[in-house]
C-alpha cells in the first residue's frame, strides 16, 4: 500500500517545517486500476489487500488490513497468553477519483490498534501492566493542475490518538503501587502547497499550514509501601498524585522557496519558513539553502545549509514527572 518513501536526514527544503533532525515522507500507492485481491494467513499474522477501479476507470480504491498476534511464539518460549497478551491491527483504505479534467480528489482513512498486557500472580503477589494505543486519521487530498506550469495540493485532515495505560503492583515489599494513565489528543489540520514553473531555469513553490489541537491528560499515581516494622514513627512512603489538564492550541506555518539554475550544472534553492505555536506564544524563522551540482549524468553532489526548529507537541507533556509546562522550540543548524 506504500507508493513511495522520501527519507531526508538533514538539510531538507522549506516545505518541511517544525522538524529538527529528519523527515520521513510516505505516500500511498496510486493503484493500477486492475482488480487485485489477496489474502494471507499464518499463525502469527493475517493480511487482506484489495484494489480496483470504478466509474469507467475515473475512480480507484484500495484496502489494506493487517493483524499481528504472536501467541504461538510466546507459548513456544514458555510464556502463556495468561502471562502476556499482545496484538496489533491496522487498516488503510483509500478512494481516489478524478473530479474534473484537471483535478483528482482522494479520501483516506488509517486506523491502528496496539495492545500489550502482562500479568503474573502467585499466593503472595499480583502484578499487572496494560497499555493500549489507538490512532484514527482521516484526510482528503485535492490535487489540481491549473495549467501545465501551475499545480496545487490541498489536504484537510483530522484524527485522534488515544493512549490507556494502567499499571498496578500489589506487594513488592509491602506496597500497593498503581499508575493509571489516560491521554486523548485530537487535531484538525489544513495544508496547501503550490508550485509554479516560471521558465526552464526558474521554479517557485510556496504554501501554508494550520493545525488546531486539543488534548486531555488524566494521570493517577499511588505508592503506599509501609512496613518498617509496621510503620513505627509514621511515613515509609505514601505518595498520591492526581493530574487532570486539558491544554489546547494552534500551529501555523508558511514557506516560500525559489529554485533556479545558477550556471550550467549548478542548481540552487533558496527558501524561508515561518512557524508559530499559540500554546507557547512563540514564532520561528528558518532560512534554508540547497545546492545541487550535476558532475555528470550518473553523479550528483548536494550541499545544504539551514536553520531548523521543532516545537514540543501538544501530546508530549511529561506529566508522569509532574511537568505540565510547554517549553520553547528546539533549534538546530544543519550543514
Amino acid at each position: 500500500a506504500v507508493g513511495g518513501v522520501d527519507f531526508l536526514t538533514g538539510g531538507y527544503p522549506a516545505e518541511y517545517g517544525d522538524r529538527m533532525s529528519g523527515v520521513m515522507d510516505i505516500s500511498t500507492v496510486t493503484g493500477t486500476g486492475e482488480n487485485i485481491n489477496s489474502v494471507a494467513l499464518s499463525t502469527l499474522n493475517a493480511r487482506l489487500y484489495s484494489e480496483g477501479s470504478f466509474n469507467s476507470d475515473r475512480g480507484r480504491w484500495l484496502v489494506s488490513a493487517r493483524g499481528w498476534y504472536p501467541a504461538t511464539i510466546l507459548e513456544s518460549s514458555g510464556v502463556t497468553r495468561e502471562d502476556l497478551l499482545t496484538d496489533y491491527y491496522d487498516l488503510l483504505a483509500k478512494v481516489d477519483h478524478r473530479v474534473s479534467e484537471r483535478s483528482w480528489l482522494s479520501g483516506n482513512i488509517l486506523l491502528a490498534y496496539d495492545n500489550l498486557t502482562f500479568q503474573t500472580q502467585d499466593a503472595e503477589e499480583f502484578e499487572r501492566v496494560k497499555a493500549q494505543y489507538r490512532s484514527y486519521d482521516l484526510w482528503l487530498n485535492l490535487r489540481t493542475d491549473w495549467k501545465p506550469a501551475l499545480f496545487s495540493q490541498t489536504v484537510l485532515a483530522g484524527g485522534r490518538i488515544r493512549r490507556d495505560r494502567t499499571g498496578s503492583v500489589i506487594d513488592i515489599e509491602e506496597g500497593t503501587k498503581e499508575v493509571d494513565d489516560h491521554r486523548d489528543f485530537d487535531y484538525v489540520a489544513l495544508r496547501q502547497d503550490w508550485s509554479y514553473t516560471v521558465s526552464d531555469r526558474h521554479y517557485l513553490k510556496w504554501g501554508i499550514n494550520l493545525k488546531v489541537q486539543d488534548s486531555e491528560y488524566d494521570y493517577w499515581n499511588e505508592l503506599v509501601v509501609t512496613d518498617p516494622e509496621i510503620i513505627g514513627d509514621g511515613d515509609p512512603i505514601v505518595e498520591t498524585t492526581e493530574v487532570l489538564t486539558t491544554p489546547s492550541g494552534q500551529n501555523y506555518g508558511a514557506y516560500l522557496a525559489h529554485r533556479f539554475q545558477a550556471i550550467e550544472k549548478i542548481f540552487v534553492e533558496l527558501g524561508l519558513r515561518w512557524d508559530h505555536q499559540t500554546f507557547t506564544d512563540e514564532s520561528q524563522l528558518s532560512p534554508r539553502v540547497n545546492l545541487l551540482y550535476e558532475a555528470n549524468p550518473r553523479t550528483q553532489l548536494r550541499f545544504a545549509w539551514g536553520r531548523f526548529h521543532q516545537s514540543q507537541r501538544l501530546n508530549e507533556l511529561l506529566i508522569e514527572d509532574g511537568d505540565t509546562q510547554f517549553y520553547p522550540a528546539q533549534r538546530a543548524e544543519h550543514w
